[in-house]
């Protein structure tokens, strides 16, 4: 099972410090925990979505999966992006300063990226921000992604959450017996229909999770694969949970 966190575990929120975990959403984890192989894979750092959950025995992926732990702790990283992390640094001390002066902006600064959250900033200054965003992209050779009232910098490298599904599968696969991999023929992915746009894999909540099964919150999109709907991600029914 594999499960985003912002809109899938934990409801939308004007602040993103503020989200936390629905209610009930670490009792199921722990439970589905105990039963076949759970990853949570955000867009959120990896020390943020990992303490903000906090649930253990269980597969964490921050920063669009450029990092992540497995369940006995240990630590991959996508060493390639690993160049970026001083350049992010850098990126995100010059949004601050050059955006600063914003209402509503905040500059989120992630080992593997900095996202810049526009959700309560005056929509006339939505185009500042977002040329801020991009000429800092340009200038330090950085891709730039945009999801829901954020635009983000990442290391120009072609990984996202996707690919590091299929990566963690793969890895599971080489390390454990068929009979010990239940969901093998049917993956499920529980995410949220409108996250990160402009990804290498294409429209996210479609082919950023191809192979898979998914069941997706929020309200009712088209997408090209099996899927099963929840309305939010606190709604009582729908947890795969038996």
């Amino acid at each position: 099972m594999f499960f985003d966190f912002d809109g899938t575990l934990s409801d939308i929120v004007n602040d993103p410090d503020a989200a936390r975990p629905v209610a009930g959403a670490a009792e199921a984890l722990i439970q589905l925990a105990a039963q076949c192989p759970v990853a949570v894979l955000s867009g959120r750092d990896l020390a943020d979505v990992t303490t903000r959950l906090g649930v253990p025995g269980i597969w964490y992926a921050g920063s669009h999966g450029f990092e992540l732990t497995a369940p006995d702790g240990t630590h991959h990283q996508n060493e390639a992006a690993a160049v970026a992390i001083p350049v992010l640094e850098q990126a995100a001390a010059q949004l601050r300063e050059r955006l600063g002066s914003i209402p509503g902006v905040v500059v989120e600064h992630k080992r593997f990226g900095v996202a810049v959250h526009y959700r309560n900033a005056a929509r006339d200054r939505v185009g500042d921000v977002a040329a801020a965003v991009r000429t800092a992209g340009q200038r330090d050779a950085l891709r730039v992604t945009t999801g829901r009232e954020v635009i983000e910098l990442r290391p120009d490298i072609d990984w996202d959450k996707g690919k590091t599904l299929r990566w963690v599968i793969e890895h599971l696969r080489s390390r454990t017996a068929p009979r010990q991999l239940p969901w093998c023929r049917s993956t499920w992915v529980m995410t949220s229909p409108t996250k990160t746009r402009s990804t290498p894999s294409g429209p996210t909540g479609c082919r950023s999770w191809c192979g898979t099964t998914k069941m997706v919150t929020g309200p009712r999109r088209r997408c090209s694969h099996s899927t099963v709907r929840r309305g939010s991600p606190s709604s009582p029914r729908g947890w795969p949970v038996s």
